[in-house]
């Protein structure tokens, strides 16, 4: 109980850029405010309610903000890293952590590349045993082959590959599919 009085206690409310009368806690926590305007010398804070989150198809949660009459959906993580953690290097993407899509505190996201964020090893066990990999039905074993025409290796699927040597899987995909001759020094193809 104390414990939970404590977290509380720490939660920190930052305004969200752009959707004004709503906030964003450092818990992961979204609000909408209410504000008496017509005070003064500055506006009064009269009430808040905290909002209810949804999960989108890919089980990230969501809120909905409303500006001008138009309702906008807005994913959480999104909003916590905008607001409570720097980006100096621009980097595009948030990671959870740890693998937990749902756990939007700040101290589980981090600003990534789209590499870097594939290959946190949390999710990249996800995505190996998930749709995304080996395990998916439609995974392919593809073969790797130098230029001479040597079998280098022959890989689960392509998803493989891409986590591993950072080759982008479309160029692997569309050599299998006979669209291309090769993709960085190699021919590909199915292993059927």
């Amino acid at each position: 109980m104390i414990t939970q009085f404590k977290s509380i206690m720490e939660e920190i409310w930052n305004d969200i850029e752009g959707f004004e009368g709503y906030q964003v806690s450092n818990l992961g926590r979204v609000r909408s405010i209410r504000m008496r305007t017509d005070a003064p010398t500055k506006p009064m804070w009269l009430s808040s309610k905290v909002l209810k989150q949804y999960p989108d198809g890919k089980g990230y949660l969501m809120a909905w903000l409303y500006k001008g009459g138009k309702r906008y959906t807005v994913k959480v993580h999104r909003l916590v890293a905008n607001s409570f953690i720097p980006n100096p290097e621009n980097k595009p993407q948030i990671d959870h952590i740890d693998g937990d899509k749902i756990n939007n505190h700040v101290d589980n996201l981090r600003w990534v590349t789209a590499k870097e964020n594939f290959h946190n090893p949390i999710t990249y066990k996800c995505n190996a045993e998930s749709k995304r990999g080996v395990l998916n039905h439609s995974a392919r074993r593809v073969c790797q082959i130098s230029t001479i025409g040597k079998l280098i290796r022959i890989w689960d699927c392509i998803n493989d590959v891409e986590r591993e040597l950072g080759f982008c899987h479309s160029h692997i995909v569309q050599c299998c599919k006979g669209q291309r001759d090769y993709a960085y020094g190699y021919y590909w193809c199915y292993d059927d």
